[in-house]
């Protein structure tokens, strides 16, 4: 599922459980009554935006009756999910360069074990 269809998604729960329109939630999240069909027809909002949005329907404040409702619950806990392992694959990244640059070390050690090659020296 594209982050945009968890917008819509969430976007169509706030709406049903407090019994306004999509046009009304965009104005309220961005000023945009626009917003919702824009995203339908597969426009795309940006990070900071998605996080305003995601801050927006996490508030139980702002829901009816100040409760989430638990499929929306579900869907922002997913999108938790997909944060912490985006996160998690980002710091393997880091941790497998040296100094910007992609790590070699393991790859040539693994490469010479038990091949019976010596590494190249270099005279001095």
């Amino acid at each position: 599922m594209r982050l945009e269809e968890y917008l819509i998604r969430l976007g169509e729960i706030w709406c049903q459980a407090n019994d306004l329109a999509a046009t009304t939630l965009g104005a309220r999240l961005a000023n945009d009554g626009k917003l919702f069909a824009r995203l339908r027809a597969g426009g795309g909002v940006n990070t900071g935006r998605f996080q305003d949005f995601l801050s927006f329907f996490r508030d139980g404040g702002n829901w009816e009756g100040g409760r989430i409702p638990e499929t929306a619950v579900a869907l922002l806990d997913n999108l938790a999910n997909i944060a912490t392992d985006a996160t998690a694959s980002l710091d393997i990244a880091r941790d497998n360069r040296i100094d910007g640059q992609p790590s070699t070390e393991k790859a040539s050690a693994d490469s010479s074990e038990g091949d019976g090659i010596e590494p190249a020296r270099s005279a001095a």
